[in-house]
């Protein structure tokens, strides 16, 4: 009884092995937007939502996944931070930053 056990535990433990092992994961490509104007607005509306960079505000163009960001804003902590939320929005290969200080 002990050795039947074992066995159905080993087989059971095999079995969800082998179909998670097969499950496949999206990559972030499938969450970019189709077009450089849905990533601009992406961008945007990421910036206008977030606590720092949401008072201020930007302009942002894409071409081809490459993200410009336009702006006059009083400090480096904005800056830095509206950067970062570029560069994390599926579908941003690049980010240039044009932002300025005042």
């Amino acid at each position: 009884m002990n050795m039947l056990l074992r066995f159905s535990l080993l087989a059971v433990l095999a079995a969800v092995m082998t179909l998670t092992s097969c499950t496949t994961m999206p990559d972030d490509s499938s969450l970019a937007p189709a077009s450089d104007a849905e990533l601009a607005n992406d961008v945007l509306q990421r910036l206008a939502q977030d606590a720092v960079t949401g008072m201020s505000t930007f302009n942002v163009e894409a071409q081809n996944g490459v993200v410009t960001l336009y702006g006059s804003l009083p400090d480096n902590t904005v800056r830095a931070r509206a950067i970062a939320i570029a560069r994390s929005t599926p579908g941003v290969k690049d980010v240039v930053n044009k932002i300025t200080r005042w």
